[in-house]
């Protein structure tokens, strides 16, 4: 039991070793003789608004150099080992990879990821890893905003949460608006068998219609094409007539 309890007391003590750090020496572990010791990641399809934090993060972390520091931006399929680098990745298990690896990939890949909500994480495995992980663009916005005015803020937890204005309500209003245009297209293909039984009927009249015309011309082109009667007694008369003047000069 003894042991048990000392096993646990150093586990204890060397977690919190672990994270002794955390955001509250940001950015001091990033900055070795004068230069930048860190990438700054994003997702291989990552949105401008990722990038953008990028760039605003990059800029705020240049500041503490004198030395001008290239190729701290990188894509997520540029990383190797994450064990290599001291990474800042921005985005979601979702958006970035190397986000997802951190995060000891997820699954689902938003999981524990809140509406309104937007974290700035810290882990450390002999590199130190900070994640931007948020539920939407807006939420990344706020975070990198945070992090490159981080003079401004309380830094000092393993996880540093912030609130997203506004963000849920966009979330119930998208909900809503995808709702109503499922109810539209419902009751538009419900409207359809209707459309085209009407269609149908309108059809079959003017079929019926046509027909009777065609059968009323043909009963009159078939009136019009009677032969006129042979007049069989005023053709006997005349044979008669011509008979008794050949038997006048027949005697």
């Amino acid at each position: 039991m003894k042991k048990i309890i000392i096993l646990f007391i150093i586990f204890i003590l060397t977690l919190s070793l672990t994270y002794a750090d955390g955001l509250s020496n940001y950015p001091d572990y990033f900055v070795d003789d004068n230069e930048l010791n860190v990438i700054v990641v994003v997702g291989d399809s990552a949105p401008a608004t990722h990038v953008l934090a990028q760039t605003q993060i990059i800029l705020s972390l240049s500041q503490l150099s004198d030395k001008k520091q290239l190729g701290l931006a990188k894509l997520a399929s540029e990383i190797g080992d994450i064990n290599d680098y001291n990474i800042i990745s921005i985005g979601n298990s979702c958006d970035n990879e190397v986000s997802a690896e951190i995060l000891n990939n997820p699954q689902p890949c938003n999981k524990n990821i809140e509406a309104g909500k937007a974290t700035i994480e810290y882990y450390e495995n002999g590199k130190v890893h900070i994640v931007l992980n948020a539920y939407s663009n807006k939420g990344i916005k706020k975070s990198a905003e945070v992090l490159s005015n981080y003079k401004n803020y309380d830094l000092d937890e393993i996880v540093y949460e912030i609130e997203v204005q506004g963000e849920v309500q966009e979330m119930e209003e998208k909900i809503r608006e995808e709702t109503e245009e499922e109810i539209k297209e419902e009751k538009k293909s419900e409207a359809v068998p209707e459309q085209f039984n009407d269609l149908d009927e309108i059809e079959e009249e003017e079929n019926t219609k046509e027909e009777q015309e065609e059968e009323v011309a043909e009963n009159k082109q078939t009136e019009n094409n009677v032969p006129e009667p042979i007049l069989k007694e005023d053709t006997n008369i005349l044979k008669s007539f011509f008979s008794w003047i050949f038997s006048l000069f027949g005697r």
